[in-house]
């Protein structure tokens, strides 16, 4: 029979792993990663119940320290916590450089210095925080472009903050692109930025953000 289960969330799927550890003593490791164990409200039955299912877990995997730290902060046990950072399937991966060449043509890039950000366009990115300093930037340098790429929620307000700004000839919006155009998107670019932020109480955290280690295999 079954000895021990691997759970990927710790809710809803690791109440069923509680369930089963409790009526039959089989044990569970479970895999954390930000979103789901600061999601909950503090003092909530779900807070109440996620923090069942990580105490009673034999191993909580996380993906970060911040991760640890707060599994720590709510009662997890510090030997029970392994710390295991994502990796990134973009190692070895090369672009085809006449794909680069026509996307820098398309979008006007030869000469410039070239800025990326590779996201889901949410507040907590804070690519706002990008186009404010790239205004100040681009007064003095002006051979700079800036490729975003991703959509969500706060695209058009990013977009009319661009032109608010004067960025608009600088600044493209991509929207979402197919995972293969990403190698010649990262080549293409001299630097990768992402400035993330959030308040300490944040229900929305940046738990590990694997962009970056996808921007290091392409050496940026």
């Amino acid at each position: 029979g079954c000895r021990s289960l691997w759970v990927g969330q710790v809710l809803p799927v690791g109440t069923a792993a509680l369930l089963l550890h409790k009526l039959f003593g089989i044990q569970y490791l479970v895999l954390t990663h930000g979103l789901d164990v600061i999601g909950p409200q503090p003092g909530s039955r779900r807070a109440r119940l996620r923090d069942s299912v990580l105490r009673s877990a034999w191993l909580v995997i996380a993906n970060s320290e911040y991760t640890k730290h707060y599994l720590c902060s709510i009662g997890v046990p510090e030997e029970k916590i392994l710390l295991l950072q994502p990796g990134c399937s973009f190692h070895g991966t090369e672009a085809d450089m006449l794909s680069v060449k026509a996307m820098r043509e398309r979008f006007q890039l030869s000469g410039t210095t070239t800025m990326l950000t590779v996201a889901r366009l949410v507040r907590r990115k804070g690519i706002d925080t990008v186009l404010e300093a790239l205004a100040h930037v681009h007064q003095d340098m002006k051979n700079v472009g800036y490729l975003i790429v991703g959509d969500g929620p706060e695209r058009a307000k990013l977009e009319e903050q661009a032109r608010g700004l004067g960025l608009n000839h600088v600044v493209h919006f991509l929207g979402a692109v197919d995972e293969a155009l990403l190698p010649t998107l990262y080549a293409l670019s001299d630097v990768f930025v992402l400035t993330p932020h959030a308040s300490a109480d944040s229900r929305d955290p940046e738990g590990f953000c694997i962009v970056y280690l996808v921007a290091n295999a392409f050496g940026k």
